[in-house]
């Protein structure tokens, strides 16, 4: 951990209850002094010291802002993720909302992207493609109209909404359960 991280979450347990630095330090178990090296960057933060703070901040019900936000970035991946019937996929098409990383989508698009399951000699390659480029970049590509197929519009779209039309192409391709038959990812 960061000494000024450290520092900056430490005030926020401080503020929370009230104290002052000393009694904060005392709550780590460390000298004002001691602090006060860790402040300056004379000394690291101890894994000890790490640990104690996020106790206190447990203790002060505080999350601290990058837990934060990983646990946000998480409920949106949830939230976002592709809605695919059975129908959709005997049919080869389906179609998944998007947002657009200027909150508009660009003249002559709308909110929604279709996706369709290419042939199945395309689908064959796509297995070598995934194998070559260890990415689903090549399977979404094959699924979007020839008019999207592009990382000019691709670079328009959330990162939510890259993977989720990512996640609605795999699942055209390779069917609804290509999670579970993917050993290494159903771990």
């Amino acid at each position: 951990m960061q000494n000024a991280d450290f520092m900056a979450r430490l005030d926020r347990v401080k503020q929370k209850h009230g104290w002052t630095w000393e009694q904060t330090a005392r709550s780590l178990e460390l000298s004002r002094s001691m602090l006060h090296f860790v402040k300056t960057s004379k000394y690291p933060v101890s894994e000890k010291a790490a640990k104690r703070l996020r106790k206190l901040e447990a203790e002060a019900g505080i999350v601290p802002r990058a837990q934060a936000i990983i646990e946000a970035i998480a409920r949106e991946m949830e939230r976002t993720k592709p809605k695919i019937s059975k129908s959709d996929i005997e049919a080869g098409v389906t179609e998944v909302e998007v947002r657009f990383v200027s909150g508009e989508p660009p003249a002559g698009c709308d909110n929604k992207v279709q996706l369709t399951r290419p042939s199945i000699k395309t689908r064959a390659k796509l297995v070598g493609d995934l194998l070559v480029e260890e990415s689903y970049h090549p399977v979404l590509l094959a699924c979007l109209p020839p008019d999207k197929a592009h990382d000019s519009f691709l670079n328009q779209l959330t990162p939510f909404s890259y993977n989720a039309l990512a996640e609605a192409a795999m699942t055209l391709v390779f069917g609804p359960d290509w999670q579970q038959e993917v050993p290494d990812l159903a771990e």
